[in-house]
């Protein structure tokens, strides 16, 4: 088992990498800006600026319903269509993607954390070794969890799991680029059709906690299965090594 089984899938990446990540997001996000600008209005830059910062600190995915959802923390005409701001999101959740898995490493350097870093690391490892569908199954729960609109998952935590898991920086970045897309253009198409019940529907009580009711349920046997594989991993491990 080598002591670190991301750095073995993938090697940490070269400062001048790192640099020319930042900086060509953040010229992206500049000639973005200035092209909204300029085929819109000043106003509309602006305000994808202003929604983009709410997007990422607050309402996530669910800014995609406010044009058709009126928000008393919005007390000003939106601009923008939801299949616009479905566009918005996920080009957010790339550029967050991109920021995450190339400085993963970084933060293996910190005191206490690093070392928690490293035995999750190695659980992952036996647990992806555990059985060949094992990777289909992470990939796939990769794309639930940045397509899963509930607060405190998205692009960030599917960019944590997937560099925890080890899979390479482009394989993760575009698995969460499929997720965003899913996610965030259902959004939209149901912002669309589903206008004249979204408001009554988001509102419901029972719609809010049987959706974090399952989120809990799912997250617990998740968990609860995973242990179990990496335990028998784990032995099956020590086993060979003891016959070998």
């Amino acid at each position: 088992m080598p002591n670190s089984v991301t750095e073995t899938v993938r090697p940490v990446p070269k400062i001048v990498t790192q640099i020319f990540i930042l900086l060509s997001l953040l010229i992206a996000t500049k000639l973005a800006l200035v092209a909204i600008r300029h085929f819109y209005t000043p106003d509309h830059a602006v305000q994808v600026a202003y929604l983009s910062v709410l997007s990422f600190f607050a309402m996530g995915k669910f800014i995609i319903f406010a044009p058709v959802v009126p928000l008393e923390s919005l007390n000003f005409e939106l601009l923008f269509s939801p299949y616009e701001l479905a566009t918005m999101v996920v080009y957010m959740d790339t550029a967050v993607a991109f920021l995450i898995v190339y400085n993963f490493h970084m933060l293996k350097k910190v005191y206490f954390i690093g070392k928690k870093l490293e035995r999750v690391q190695e659980d992952s490892y036996y647990l992806l070794k555990s059985s060949t569908w094992m990777y289909d199954f992470a990939i796939l729960g990769i794309v639930l969890f940045v397509s899963f609109p509930i607060a405190g998952t998205g692009a960030v935590g599917a960019a944590f799991l997937a560099s925890i898991l080890g899979f390479s920086r482009l394989v993760s970045i575009f698995w969460i680029f499929i997720g965003s897309i899913i996610g965030c253009f259902g959004l939209a198409v149901g912002a669309v059709y589903f206008e004249s019940k979204l408001k009554t529907f988001l509102e419901s009580p029972v719609f809010f906690f049987s959706s974090i009711g399952l989120f809990v349920i799912l997250i617990i046997f998740t968990g609860w299965k995973m242990k179990r594989m990496i335990a028998q991993q784990r032995k099956l491990d020590i086993d060979e090594k003891i016959v070998s």
